[in-house]
């Protein structure tokens, strides 16, 4: 999960395509991803702003809880500045974008 550039409180809301998804059925999505050796696309909030990263298939190191999450969300564009080595070194943003 920190290779992801995930933090404890992060909430997925989108995983390879679906949002409509409990623990369990994101459980079931993991293992699907595994099974074909596809890497899917993730989103996941923090701090009310929305971000994607591209994946490994299967597990992801994570602790997995049902609830709710109340919109607006805002979505972040990288600066064009900004590396992705810097990316990584600040915790509160991912260190990958798609």
């Amino acid at each position: 999960a920190r290779k992801i550039g995930l933090a404890k409180g992060d909430i997925i809301i989108e995983y390879n395509g679906s949002r409509n998804f409990n623990s369990e059925k994101f459980i079931a999505l993991t293992a699907k991803t595994k099974k074909e050796r596809t890497k899917p696309i993730m989103v996941f909030v923090r701090d009310g702003y929305e971000y994607s990263v591209r994946v490994a298939p299967g597990f992801l190191g994570i602790a997995v809880i049902d609830t709710t999450v109340r919109g607006p969300l805002k979505k972040l564009e990288p600066s064009p500045e900004q590396t992705p080595q810097e990316d990584k070194n600040k915790k509160s943003k991912p260190a990958q974008w798609t």
